[in-house]
């Protein structure tokens, strides 16, 4: 037995009647799509389910697999506790998609007892889970559950972890149906969720087309800057789907697309046909990998070589280059001025620290020392280590002289910067990041860094930057 066929299902908790209360007629077409999905999947009896969702215990360097004997869950968040589900786990399945993980340097946790008292873990089936099974148990129950929540990987491993899932199915002679639950983008028009993005539909048109013409390295080689100004939560749950059909030829089929919320929801099947040798796809995504990492080495300037090269050299000889023997531009060596220098990995933050005034001589003995700071000690990251090197992504903004602003209005995230203050309390917020559209969603965070809250009286300051990537 193995992988028999897999979907794509939206999970917007208003599309279950007693919740929408009449909303959920407003996506007629995706209700129908789910209740299609729901009875193809009681022809194929599987016993196992895998459900791939966005919204369970989400760890930046880690696959969680939930663990507990009963996987329970209700809508509770939604004020709708009166709505809940309860599955038997596959903990056989569960125990050997971790350890199979583990022996592929996949790095993937059991969420059990001992992990969620130490971190504080929910364990229970977020909506991501419950919303797809809702149309699936009005039709079939004779499976047991496995629930999985991706982490912020590499599109290397997310798509290794699918292989994984395929492998036990294998192994353990099971009948497997994989769900990647997700919605598209959450971007699509002015009234949606996270606001406007042009990039929205654009996202959503790729992934749709991507989906019914069978591009996996398409989709496994997504632009991250797209899927992230799209504002989208499934393009994970689908690259682990993608992985599980190694080697599987598939018949594909769009059941529906819409977005009158502002938000895509898209319902696809991917029902596996037999072996097809040349769907094996690691070795091309890791050619396209590499060739997208020496472009944007190539194109690095003087100021994210010099960053890049601190902290390769810091991490992997514990030494500190001095800029007289790696800078030949003067401006990087007679000019003062803040810096902040940032790093991503896999598309999110990795490291970011930075200084608002000069601290040092010289703009490159700033950079040199805000590159190793943002790597190494950065409070809300793991030490960068060896083997992430090759993976970051540098920036290297220069702060221009801050100016005090009486108004809000002065203001635009995207051209200008922020810093707010009251007494010793100071928080910055760089310009022109993605995500951050509004004035006021760029304040709120800011005052959330310095620890003001936003009805208190604070001084605000703006200032342009130049950024180097």
């Amino acid at each position: 037995m193995s992988i028999i066929s897999c979907f794509l299902m939206p999970h917007p908790p208003l599309i279950i009647p007693d919740i929408g209360k009449g909303e959920e007629k407003k996506i007629q077409n995706t209700i129908d799509s789910m209740d299609k999905i729901g009875m193809l999947i009681a022809e194929y009896s599987p016993e196992t389910i895998v459900v791939i969702t966005p919204h369970g215990n989400l760890f930046r360097d880690a696959i969680s697999v939930n663990y507990d004997k009963l996987l329970i869950g209700d809508f509770g968040s939604f004020r709708y506790g009166n709505i809940s589900q309860e599955y038997i786990n596959d903990r056989e399945f569960a125990d050997a998609i971790v350890e199979e993980a583990s022996d592929n340097n996949i790095p993937a946790v059991l969420v059990d007892y001992k992990l969620k008292k130490k971190y504080m873990l929910d364990s229970r089936l977020d909506h991501g889970v419950l919303v797809p099974l809702h149309f699936v148990t009005k039709y079939y129950k004779s499976f047991d559950l496995i629930h999985v929540t991706y982490g912020l990987l590499s599109n290397m491993d997310l798509y290794g972890f699918g292989q994984v899932i395929q492998k036990t199915s294998h192994k353990l002679n099971r009948k497997v149906v994989v769900i990647a639950s997700g919605d598209l983008s959450h971007r699509l028009t002015r009234n949606a969720p996270s606001g406007f993005s042009e990039t929205g539909p654009i996202f959503d048109q790729l992934i749709m087309k991507y989906l019914k013409d069978d591009n996996r390295i398409g989709i496994m080689t997504m632009d991250g800057k797209v899927s992230e100004k799209a504002g989208e939560c499934g393009l994970r749950s689908i690259q682990i789907m993608i992985g599980s059909l190694d080697g599987l030829g598939t018949k594909n089929r769009v059941f529906s697309y819409e977005g009158p919320f502002g938000v895509g929801y898209g319902c696809v099947e991917l029902a596996v046909t037999g072996n097809q040798s040349d769907r094996g796809l690691l070795q091309e995504i890791n050619r396209k990998n590499n060739a997208i990492k020496a472009e944007v080495r190539e194109k690095e300037d003087e100021y994210v070589r010099l960053a890049r090269k601190t902290l390769e050299t810091y991490v992997t000889s514990n030494k500190r280059i001095t800029p007289d023997e790696n800078v030949q531009d003067k401006v990087l060596m007679t000019e003062k001025a803040g810096v902040f220098v940032s790093l991503k990995k896999n598309g999110e933050l990795r490291g970011c620290i930075g200084t608002i005034e000069p601290t040092k001589n010289n703009i490159a003995e700033e950079i040199i020392t805000n590159a190793i700071s943002a790597g190494i000690y950065d409070p809300r990251f793991k030490p960068i280590d060896v083997d992430e090197l090759d993976q970051l992504i540098y920036s290297v903004d220069i702060l221009m002289k801050p100016e005090k602003i009486r108004t809000k209005d002065m203001l635009n995230p995207q051209e200008y910067g922020v810093i707010v203050s009251k007494g010793h309390k100071k928080g910055l917020l760089l310009p022109n990041l993605e995500g951050v559209d509004t004035v006021d969603e760029q304040l709120r965070i800011a005052l959330r860094k310095a620890g003001i809250n936003s009805w208190e009286d604070y001084e605000m300051e703006r200032f342009r930057v130049v950024r180097h990537h």
